[in-house]
């Protein structure tokens, strides 16, 4: 069941402006951290990477678990 269904169609352009902006500067930062991950860890997969931008956004990476030495600190940043 979606949370969707119950919800109605944004039509009020100021708002449709702000969501996309809200949108725009999401992916910005996902990109900005992916680059940040990169250049701290240049020897890992981008499989690698991506399970830490993952872990880093709060979603459990079904390949955490696959990673020798990843290891979350207790505020749930990394440590190794």
């Amino acid at each position: 069941m979606t949370r969707i269904r119950g919800m109605q169609t944004v039509r009020d352009p100021k708002v449709l402006e702000r969501m996309n902006l809200l949108f725009d500067l999401y992916e910005t930062g996902e990109h900005m951290m992916r680059e940040n991950l990169r250049r701290k860890f240049p020897d890992e997969s981008p499989e690698q990477i991506e399970a830490r931008l993952l872990e880093w956004l709060g979603r459990p990476s079904s390949r955490q678990r696959e990673i020798p030495g990843l290891t979350l600190a207790p505020e749930g940043r990394f440590s190794k």
